[in-house]
């Protein structure tokens, strides 16, 4: 068991690094298709059952089934100054074609891996949850088996989703500090991807419970965007003046004796403290902090409060059913 979870882990790492192999050949030819085929330049063109996309696969000149490509590239513009696709572009889709197999294969070994029996019980609890295959192979990797864990905080930890709040208790969001980062991002991405949009949620008791939790924390800034407009304000002007603090120390501890810092050092704490107070009774809300900042920060916390109680919800369902 400890050398198939190695393995899935391994194998999902493998995943990241093909990843990062096939993005920047996709700008490349993106740009490259920009002058010899501009009307398929911005073209989306999803994976097929043979694990390519249409697109890329006629490019490489491998036909696929419909001919839309070679009607749309007949009457291109790029057709009609007598530019033609050059045999740079031809190979880059070659590779990126040979990324994607590779690509496919190593999902394909993982599915095998974590479909295996064994890992039946985890399976039927993720499914309730609507992750898919490569979230769950690393989710897998690092909380198998489940009866490590004695207590939900031990558990969220490993998964990089430890919470803290601020003093009014209004702001929720992941610790950064400890646990996984890639268990972080996978997390991040299943509620931005499955939970948040309605149609993508699975239609599961748990899929239900986790789409009312994030509509009804949505639902405050609908309800009230002044107000969250107000506290991203003072979210941001209380980080600025911790950078500020943090620099002035380090100015002081140059150019101030030892046997005096302490004093110049309470007077600067005295005056920030005066600073933040002048800051928080102005009554006018600074009209720069455009609309959309305070929306996508509002949207990020809402995420992160979900995925919160997404691994809670996890950490219960697993317990029930190994």
């Amino acid at each position: 068991q400890a050398g198939t979870i190695a393995r899935i882990r391994e194998l999902w790492l493998q995943l990241q690094s093909v990843n990062r192999i096939q993005s920047p050949i996709i700008n490349r030819l993106r740009q490259q298709l920009a002058y010899e085929f501009p009307e398929a330049a911005l073209m989306k063109s999803k994976q097929r059952d043979d694990n390519l996309c249409p697109l890329w696969k006629w490019l490489e000149g491998k036909t696929p089934k419909t001919k839309y490509y070679d009607n749309l590239y007949d009457k291109s513009v790029a057709v009609q100054l007598g530019i033609e696709i050059s045999p740079f572009t031809r190979q880059l889709t070659k590779m990126l074609n040979e990324v994607h197999q590779w690509e496919a294969s190593i999902v394909q070994e993982m599915s095998s891996l974590v479909n295996d029996s064994q890992f039946q019980s985890y399976n039927q609890c993720f499914d309730l949850f609507g992750i898919g295959i490569k979230p769950r192979s690393l989710l897998l990797s690092q909380i198998y088996p489940i009866t490590q864990f004695e207590s939900l905080p031990h558990f969220k930890r490993r998964l990089g989703v430890g919470q803290t709040e601020d003093s009014s208790g209004d702001e929720q969001k992941f610790n950064s500090s400890g646990g996984s980062k890639l268990c972080r991002t996978q997390l991040y991405l299943w509620i931005l991807d499955i939970i948040s949009p309605v149609k993508n949620r699975p239609n599961t008791r748990i899929g239900k419970r986790l789409g009312e939790f994030y509509d009804l924390r949505a639902s405050r800034y609908k309800d009230n965007p002044e107000l969250w407009k107000k506290k991203a304000i003072e979210r941001i002007q209380k980080r600025e003046l911790n950078r500020l603090k943090t620099s002035l120390n380090l100015e002081l501890e140059k150019l101030v004796p030892k046997d005096s810092y302490h004093q110049f050092n309470s007077t600067v704490s005295l005056m920030l403290n005066a600073f933040e107070l002048n800051l928080a009774g102005l009554e006018q809300i600074s009209p720069n902090l455009k609309q959309r900042e305070v929306k996508r920060g509002f949207g990020n916390l809402v995420i992160c409060q979900t995925a919160a109680y997404g691994v809670k919800l996890l950490f219960k369902e697993l317990k029930k059913s190994t």
